[in-house]
């Protein structure tokens, strides 16, 4: 008869416990990677897609100034990209953004001093984040300018077409009056969305308003419009007074002793259509 000895193994275990360290140093090594370090590179990540945000805004402010030089019904297309790019692994979820044509968003009304009034009035193209680091902002365009807006503030980004072609006489203006389609004004979502606009009327006509006593502009943003139009009369020889900002969202220029058949705005009117086409991924 033969006896075997049984001898008591401990490798199994200690295997097993090995692997069991080595995976919470796994999860350990990749919970601090991505408190520590995920933050930042999103935040990063956001920063630059903002940025691409403004550039893509520049240039469809070229396209709309270019379609309301030429007078012909010319169409353009510009993208904007909603979201940042994913980081693979650690992050690949994307933040949406949202493009929108809304209606009616600005308003010039421009007083002579027989208290007639002319009004003018667009749609804004307006892109909104939805950062989860960086700061919330959104980009507009209304009335031949862009604006950068992000809590209660706003600022100029691009200037629209206002200027002084006779000295201290005659203010001229652009108004690119913007008018969305219905069911293509909106669009959410990670992908590139394209905007198609098309000028329905470009002509040669202005209009021109004498004796002006005021100017009234009705917007949301009247932080930017308040320094869009300091900045443009500053160095003009009008003699003029802003009203102070407050919550009304307006902004009012005032122009002082106004003398005989003197300080007359000159406003080219041009209007085009603008749509969201589809996305692209």
């Amino acid at each position: 008869m033969k006896y075997h000895k049984i001898t008591k193994s401990n490798d199994a275990v200690v295997g097993m416990i090995s692997a069991i360290l080595l995976i919470g140093l796994l999860i350990m090594a990749l919970s601090f990677v991505n408190y520590s370090y995920v933050p930042r590179w999103v935040e990063n990540e956001e920063s630059s897609h903002m940025e691409m945000v403004s550039n893509q805004f520049a240039q469809l402010k070229y396209a709309l100034d270019i379609q309301s030089l030429i007078n012909d019904n010319t169409a353009l297309t510009t993208s904007i990209k909603l979201s940042r790019d994913g980081i693979p692994f650690l992050d690949p979820y994307r933040n949406f953004g949202s493009i929108t044509v809304k209606p009616d968003r600005c308003t010039f009304v421009i007083m002579d001093n027989n208290n007639n009034y002319n009004n003018f009035t667009t749609d804004s193209i307006e892109f909104s984040s939805q950062n989860l680091y960086f700061v919330n902002q959104d980009y507009i365009f209304e009335a031949g300018a862009i604006i950068l807006a992000q809590s209660n503030s706003s600022v100029m980004k691009g200037q629209p077409s206002i200027t002084v072609n006779e000295y201290g006489k005659n203010l001229s203006i652009t108004f690119v009056n913007i008018t969305g389609v219905r069911g293509k004004s909106f669009a959410s979502g990670i992908g590139t969305f394209p905007i198609y606009t098309r000028v329905l009327s470009s002509n040669d006509q202005f209009t021109t308003i004498e004796n002006v006593d005021k100017l009234t502009v009705f917007t949301n943003y009247p932080k930017a419009w308040y320094t869009i139009f300091n900045d443009s009369l500053v160095y003009s020889g009008f003699n003029y007074s802003l009203n102070p900002l407050d919550t009304s969202n307006r902004v009012i220029v005032e122009f002082d002793n106004v003398p005989a058949d003197d300080y007359n705005i000159i406003i080219k009117e041009v209007k085009i259509s603008a749509q969201i086409a589809w996305g692209i991924v």
